[in-house]
């Protein structure tokens, strides 16, 4: 059990760097003299008040170099430090798990974050072409009258009779029809049964029916 909560706290282990106020304040105060000390002394020097004040201001300059090495070398070892802690296999899972994480973030689709549309294929349309059937014309009369008395005596006797009217050359005229019929067979039947009961000399015609 205590090895376990041991190796919790190895793992959980984190370095930071942190400044008080008051180790700032002092590192703010003593870089302060020392550039003030080194102001004077450089006015001093140019004024010749001070003797041998050439080698003082270069053991300052070297001080000063040996005190930024100083620091550079600590900068330089807590960035390793942190850089081999990052490099450590035990954190490695912490970075592979922000990876897949933003991967399963990325929003699916076309570039910009927009769903993807489906194109849907529209196939033409084709209209349905007529269906071409047949009937008998049997008579092309000159009055609506006429023609509504062959058709009521062709239908009482059974016939698929009907009228309309269409206008040649200015003319209005009534044709009598029978049908329509599937075949050209059917309507040559009819057209020959009228003949021959009715006394009625048509033809067969193709009309078209949707």
């Amino acid at each position: 059990m205590g090895a376990t909560e041991a190796e919790k706290e190895k793992t959980g282990k984190r370095y930071r760097i942190e400044l008080s106020r008051a180790s700032i304040f002092l590192w703010s105060t003593g870089l302060f003299v020392l550039l003030a000390w080194i102001f004077t002394l450089g006015v001093l020097a140019g004024r010749g008040l001070l003797p041998g004040v050439v080698e003082t201001l270069t053991e300052v300059k070297a001080q000063i170099a040996k005190l930024q090495q100083m620091i550079n070398k600590r900068d330089r070892s807590e960035i390793e430090e942190i850089r081999a802690l990052q490099k450590d296999p035990k954190f490695a899972f912490f970075d592979e798990l922000s990876a897949k994480k933003g991967e399963a973030e990325k929003p699916s689709g076309t570039p910009g974050g927009k769903p993807a549309t489906p194109v849907v294929k529209q196939e033409p349309v084709v209209p349905p072409s007529p269906a071409v059937k047949y009937a008998v014309q049997v008579a092309s009369l000159e009055t609506e009258a006429k023609a509504t008395n062959m058709v009521n005596r062709l239908t009482r006797k059974g016939y698929p009779a009907y009228f309309y009217k269409v206008f040649v050359k200015g003319r209005e005229y009534f044709r009598v029809r029978c049908g329509t019929f599937k075949t050209e067979a059917e309507a040559a039947k009819i057209n020959k049964r009228l003949a021959e009961e009715e006394k009625l000399i048509g033809f067969v015609q193709k009309v078209e029916s949707n």
